[in-house]
């Protein structure tokens, strides 16, 4: 998943290994065994995209990083109504590293 979503120009990196294992049992029609049939896989680059889309629209430096600030702007675009602790509780999930941005891996 991760080389085909780089050869579509998703990504400038690779997804990691967690983000590749959620992106695929997301969009699994034979779990627990695990895989894509084409209708899924067109559903996973299709949401990856759209993440990208919203990501690279946020991402004002281009430095393929977003600031707490831009990603809760981009978290609510996207249609997610949250709270305040319940956005900390995600931010803090995907900026595990402390560095104060993520990237759309």
């Amino acid at each position: 998943l991760a080389q085909m979503a780089q050869d579509f120009g998703l990504s400038p990196t690779p997804f990691g290994t967690k983000t590749s294992e959620w992106l695929v049992a997301s969009f699994d029609s034979h779990p627990p065994k695990g895989g894509l049939t084409l209708k899924g896989l067109q559903g996973c680059l299709a949401y990856v995209t759209d993440w990208k889309d919203i990501f690279e629209q946020y991402d004002i430096s281009r430095a393929g990083q977003l600031d707490k600030s831009s990603f809760q702007c981009a978290i609510t675009d996207l249609g997610y109504g949250v709270g305040p602790s319940v956005f900390d509780s995600v931010w803090k999930a995907y900026d595990a590293d402390l560095s104060g941005s993520v990237t759309l891996d």
